[in-house]
């Protein structure tokens, strides 16, 4: 069986919100994947005084810690790019996938890291529900 189980897991978790500016709605499913692998960010008000809202969805095939990793620290770390406070988000996108990226394999973040997947482990063998099925929802 490996890495996939033998019927998909259909449960569907779904979530909503909006704000003055937007309305958004996300659902997320766990399918043939023996875990959920994959996070999100569903933040209306991330930078509510200039309108700006925030929303990302992060693949987990580099591991479901390294997904979870990215929608607890990628929204902060964006914030705090200079170029973000100049709101040149052509540039910040850049800066931002480039340098997040570098600290994926600084010792730091890796300690962070293999402390997510031991909790991965520790919940799959107790058959609790794995935090790579928290969704990182913010107002």
């Amino acid at each position: 069986m490996g890495a996939y189980m033998s019927k998909p897991k259909t449960e569907k978790i779904s979530d909503d919100g909006a704000n003055q500016w937007i309305s958004y709605s996300s659902c997320s499913m766990q399918g043939w994947r023996m875990h959920q692998e994959d996070a999100h960010n569903c933040i209306p008000n991330f930078d509510a005084s200039r309108g700006i809202s925030f929303f990302a969805v992060y693949d987990g095939h580099g591991g479901s810690e390294v997904a979870r990793y990215c929608a607890e620290y990628m929204p902060d770390f964006l914030m705090k790019l200079p170029s973000y406070n100049k709101l040149d988000m052509k540039e910040t996108l850049k800066q931002l996938f480039l340098d997040f990226d570098a600290t994926l394999v600084t010792p730091e973040t890796r300690t962070v890291l293999s402390k997510m997947s031991e909790t991965d482990k520790a919940d799959s063998s107790s058959e609790k529900e794995s935090p790579a099925q928290v969704h990182y929802v913010s107002s």
